[in-house]
């Protein structure tokens, strides 16, 4: 769930409005497409020259506390994170942050977004007690105009839902993973890689917390999902497979897990070599479920098809 920075740099670099105006006398027009080029180029210290001549620019011809002031600092956070320069890209990010609280108010759509960015740079950084409490602000802006803001919020969610996690409160993770879950099916549909991430940690969650039912309902969207995306032999097929039928063989329903991972099985030993130790497990994982039916002549001879495997491989 973690942003590529670098693209993230450069889709930003390239939507930026045309703000600057040059000190050799070219168009705004022209430095802005310059400034893209140079980003989407990989020229970020040329592309950082750049943006700080814009920066001062924009002061200048815009007054120090203006928009288009804003939008270079951001430019230049991005670029000095890109840059390991962190104590600078902090500075930007906060420098934006309060013009945009001067120009619009504390609860402006544009405050919100302010704080979304620092919220993310801490976030990366590690710094989760920083990043909750700017990601709770952009969201409680966000989500005074909710309509409006519903992928802003749903993303927000997503990435408190990681902070929680990361930080072991589950319940808070719980919460927000469900909320952008609601909001990406209502915005992206239902069959989208985006929900089947979420899906599965939400079933991460549910099962190190022991909710075996809740899990399994994640897996079983998240198989619907799959097998309409993907063929029968796909890797993410099976491995929904297998993690259904542990959760089916954890509640006691032992035919059920049987079932599946005789299935698992059959796709496997269809697209992997014959000794591949992932079959082994999966044998050794349905003798498991044999031996808990009493079927003590099935389990055994399951584990011994796993051991020669283990032996050759």
């Amino acid at each position: 769930m973690k942003k590529n920075m670098k693209s993230c740099f450069i889709a930003v670099a390239i939507l930026m409005p045309v703000v600057v105006c040059s000190v050799h006398a070219a168009s705004l027009d022209d430095m802005n497409m310059e400034f893209a080029g140079l980003c989407s180029s990989g020229q970020y210290q040329e592309a950082l020259v750049l943006a700080d001549q814009a920066t001062k620019v924009s002061m200048e011809k815009y007054g120090p506390e203006s928009p288009q002031v804003v939008v270079w600092l951001n430019n230049l956070a991005l670029l000095y994170n890109a840059q390991s320069r962190y104590a600078d890209a902090e500075d930007s990010y906060k420098k934006a942050l309060a013009i945009n609280e001067k120009i619009y108010g504390k609860t402006d759509q544009s405050v919100a977004s302010s704080s979304e960015k620092l919220g993310w740079f801490y976030f990366m950084r590690g710094r989760h007690e920083d990043a909750e409490l700017y990601y709770e602000r952009a969201l409680s802006i966000y989500k005074g105009d909710q309509p409006a803001n519903e992928s802003h919020i749903a993303d927000i969610d997503n990435e408190l839902g990681e902070l929680y996690y990361l930080t072991g409160r589950f319940s808070q993770a719980v919460e927000h993973y469900k909320e952008a879950l609601e909001i990406y099916e209502k915005v992206y549909g239902s069959y989208t890689d985006r929900i089947t991430m979420l899906l599965e940690r939400l079933y991460e969650l549910y099962y190190v917390t022991g909710k075996y039912k809740e899990a399994e309902n994640m897996y079983r969207h998240a198989l619907e999902i799959c097998e309409i995306t993907y063929k029968e032999d796909s890797p993410v097929i099976y491995r929904s497979l297998a993690k259904l039928a542990e959760l089916a063989f954890l509640q006691g329903r032992y035919d059920e897990a049987a079932s599946m991972y005789k299935r698992v099985i059959k796709i496997n030993k269809e697209i992997l070599d014959p000794k591949d130790p992932h079959i082994a497990y999966l044998l050794i994982k349905q003798s498991e479920v044999y031996g808990k039916m009493g079927k003590t002549g099935e389990a055994e001879r399951l584990q011994k098809e796993a051991q020669k495997i283990l032996n050759k491989s």
